[in-house]
């Protein structure tokens, strides 16, 4: 089935979505999911916490990013953003049925993150560099003297 189908048939808000956020390395991870209940999937428990992520609006034309907004279930996660300069968050899927649908992975390689004792909040920044189209050029002998 797909994502679409999914969220039509079972509302996109009342979904739990599997969420793996970890150092670069992947040596240190935290696994929450937004449930009233405790999840454990292929041998990993994932936390229950609240999060919403609010994509950006448009502007001129161009979406991408948002906001990521997670409660604090306990201070691992606030070790984790306070001892790594990079993160890494996964949305490994949807859980319904006890079964996993898998997503695709979403990335974002700018942002920030800022915290307090409730709450964490991932800022992600549009990255439309695979979107830009470049002018054609033709590199010729009179262009390009370096490789005849």
């Amino acid at each position: 089935m797909s994502l679409e189908k999914l969220l039509q048939k079972n509302g996109a808000y009342s979904l739990p979505f599997l969420v793996k956020i970890s150092n670069h390395s992947d040596t240190e991870s935290i696994r929450i999911v937004n449930d009233v209940n405790d999840v454990v999937y292929q041998g990993q428990t994932y936390t229950a916490s609240t999060f919403e992520f609010t994509p950006n609006s448009d502007v001129l034309g161009l979406d991408g990013g948002g906001r990521l907004s997670i409660t604090v279930v306990d201070n691992n996660l606030i070790e984790l953003i306070e001892s790594n300069y990079n993160l890494k968050i996964e949305v490994l899927g949807i859980l319904l049925d006890n079964e996993v649908t898998p997503l695709e992975n979403f990335r974002s390689l700018y942002g920030s993150v800022t915290w307090d004792g409730l709450t964490a909040e991932f800022d992600f920044e549009p990255d439309d560099r695979m979107n830009m189209t470049f002018p054609a050029l033709i590199f010729n002998h009179y262009n390009n003297r370096g490789n005849m």
